[in-house]
């Protein structure tokens, strides 16, 4: 996976020497002065991309997605507290009184139940602090903390549990799976629901999206379930140039939305056919990937595409902008008819954009919250509504151009 390609790497030096940022004599353009029309074919890279191992790729309900990735999951995961809030303290006060609960259970089956009827007898639904120590002293919670405090009561007495977010009837919801005699149960203490997990169809009106712990783990990345996808949850360790992996215990990886910073000396992302999504938002790479500077997309991704180091979604033969590196000065944009409000924002590095003959308009605030950017290299006939470039850098400068150089500046 990390084999380099030497006529890829002259490739990859010739091209950024033709396309480096613009100055007045040069245009960022392909030898021939024009945007590629095909964005695959200028994707030249040092590193191969995962190819396809022949993974399972999952495409059921969140809840057959889930419970597939559980059967591969070794149930003392479910052991760590993970980001709850609670106290050393806390914790044994509340396994003191779980003790006490289940003293006279013969076996994890009865503490299970005994536990369940407990928290969904004594809990009240009601806005409150939902961190589990309150809710135990309170006696009141929404979901969340009969959820969190589930947990806690069942990992004092050493029964491995999750705390699952996702939605009930399309509202919003949290939940629990939890372990005992070889298998997973669907817990669900706020409405006294309680399901075998192997059966489904029983439970088909809970939709879970996201854990609180990580499925998997290897010497570089963790993995969990996020938006319903198996997702990498961190890069732990990697190259300047990292490759995302292919897939995990025979499961394809279709989402990169890490919850913690990548390693610094990461800077590139090369990415295989097999992402999907970011995340919503684009929030995990947006906060943990700051100092990327280009990421490269395999040219048979169907969802996704890369071109001078940003990322795209497909749709059909159109592309829109998804991502842009947080470390990437110069953006060379694809065209497009219109540039958006916000559709490049909060980019505190960037010093250069681009944009593509084709492009129409650029609407107001299509640019904003750019503090650095310095100059817009725009198309002749490009129409720039007022207020389209917003919150950039005090001396930034528009230039105006055709395809065969600078026609005139404005500040």
């Amino acid at each position: 996976m990390r084999k380099t390609n030497l006529k890829g790497a002259v490739l990859c030096c010739s091209l950024a020497l033709l396309s480096s940022c613009s100055n007045e004599n040069d245009d960022m353009r392909l030898p021939d002065g024009t945007a590629p029309d095909n964005v695959e074919n200028v994707n030249f890279t040092t590193l191969d991309f995962p190819q396809d191992d022949g993974s399972v790729s999952l495409n059921g309900t969140g809840a057959e997605n889930l419970l597939a990735l559980l059967k591969k999951t070794e149930p003392d995961r479910a052991l760590a507290i993970g980001e709850l809030n609670i106290t050393d303290a806390q914790f044994q006060e509340i396994k003191e009184f779980t003790d006490a609960l289940v003293k006279d259970c013969a076996n994890e089956a009865a503490k299970y139940k005994a536990i369940f009827n407990w928290v969904s007898t004594n809990i009240k639904y009601d806005f409150a602090d939902n961190d589990p120590y309150p809710v135990f002293i309170n006696r009141k919670a929404i979901c969340q903390g009969y959820s969190n405090l589930t947990k806690v009561m069942l990992l004092t007495q050493d029964i491995p549990a999750i705390i699952v977010n996702g939605y009930l009837y399309g509202m919003g919801h949290a939940w629990n799976y939890a372990y005992y005699n070889g298998k997973w149960r669907v817990c669900d203490t706020t409405n006294k629901g309680d399901f075998d997990a192997a059966s489904v169809g029983t439970y088909r009106f809970l939709a879970p999206t996201q854990t609180d712990i990580a499925l998997f783990e290897d010497d570089e990345f963790t993995y969990d379930f996020r938006d319903s996808y198996l997702n990498i949850a961190q890069v732990k360790q990697g190259e300047a140039e990292t490759a995302i992996p292919f897939s995990v215990e025979g499961f394809r990886i279709k989402s990169l939305n890490p919850h913690a910073p990548l390693p610094e000396n990461i800077t590139s992302l090369y990415i295989g056919k097999n992402i999907e999504t970011f995340g919503v938002s684009i929030i995990g790479l947006n906060l943990q990937g700051k100092n990327l500077t280009d990421i490269q997309i395999d040219e048979s991704n169907p969802r996704l595409c890369s071109y001078e180091g940003a990322v795209y979604e497909k749709n059909g033969a159109n592309r829109y902008l998804y991502y842009i590196p947080g470390k990437l000065e110069c953006l060379s944009l694809l065209p497009m008819n219109k540039v958006e409000k916000n559709t490049v924002f909060d980019q505190p590095g960037l010093k250069t954009i681009e944009f593509a003959e084709g492009t129409e308009l650029i609407e107001a605030y299509g640019v904003e919250k750019c503090p650095s950017l310095e100059r817009a290299y725009v198309p002749l006939n490009t129409v720039i509504e007022d207020k389209a470039f917003y919150d950039v850098a005090p001396n930034f400068e528009i230039i105006r151009r055709n395809k065969t150089g600078i026609t005139n500046v404005y500040m």
